[in-house]
């Protein structure tokens, strides 16, 4: 399915990226998470780095370093998909004002991240980052994700941390994984089919990001605190569906 990845994604920055205004960038994730393009505005730039995807051999790839982390760190057998949703939450999306969707395309298989899987969804709604999932099945290779903003840019980013992790044991179905990622960040998950297709997904998710509501409310003071805070949207039309997280950080 690779190559089918590659040009979906191709054609989803090119209809979705605007110059001058958005900005994304490229990591490609299996034995360790690697930054394969920093934020930019060029396409060409990201066409390029979506063209370096491959499955990698013996854990190594070539990519940047990760600014304040010593690099990278590579070895083990595995995927670490909560550490580079983590680390692209913690390091990247944290800092950016507008806003902000992490596509992913994995088969939700982690397989010695340092991350549990609460901690990187917890940085990501810290992050207010909305994380669209797209589940391949059985995919043993890894996967990568364009990550976009709107309206605005993105500051320096670079590579994750890998390697044999603290949460091997944790071997759960990568579609329910996927599921609650995306139902905890506000988004969706996709499952790339034949009745949809990798195409078909890509146009969805555009369609949401074009068509996106920001509300935002003043909480009573006594309600503020570092804690997780939940909160119930709901349309005033019955017939009405609401797509949103259950709630915030302060």
């Amino acid at each position: 399915m690779l190559d089918q990845e590659r040009t979906a994604s191709e054609a989803f920055l090119e209809q979705v990226l605007r110059e001058d205004t958005d900005s994304a960038f490229v990591i490609h994730f299996d034995r360790q998470v690697e930054l394969l393009q920093d934020v930019t505005q060029s396409r060409q730039k990201l066409e390029s780095a979506i063209g370096q995807i491959a499955p990698s051999e013996g854990g190594q790839q070539s990519g940047a370093g990760w600014p304040g982390r010593g690099g990278h760190h590579g070895g083990g057998a595995g995927t670490l998909l909560y550490d580079a949703v983590y680390l692209a939450s913690d390091e990247l999306m944290r800092k950016q004002q507008g806003r902000k969707a992490l596509i992913l395309l994995t088969d939700g298989d982690d397989r010695g991240s340092k991350t549990s899987l609460e901690h990187a969804i917890e940085f990501a709604q810290r992050a207010d980052t909305l994380v669209y999932c797209i589940y391949f099945k059985g995919e043993e290779s890894g996967g990568f994700s364009p990550y976009g903003q709107g309206r605005g840019g993105y500051g320096r980013g670079g590579m994750g941390r890998g390697g044999a992790g603290r949460f091997p044991e944790l071997r759960e179905d990568g579609k329910k994984i996927l599921r609650r990622i995306a139902k905890e960040t506000g988004a969706r998950m996709f499952e790339v089919s034949k009745k949809d297709s990798i195409d078909q997904i890509y146009a969805q998710i555009q369609e949401e990001l074009r068509n996106q509501y920001s509300l935002g409310y003043t909480p009573d003071r006594t309600a503020a605190s570092a804690a997780y805070h939940k909160i119930h949207l709901a349309a005033r039309r019955q017939d009405g569906i609401v797509q949103t997280r259950d709630g915030y950080y302060d």
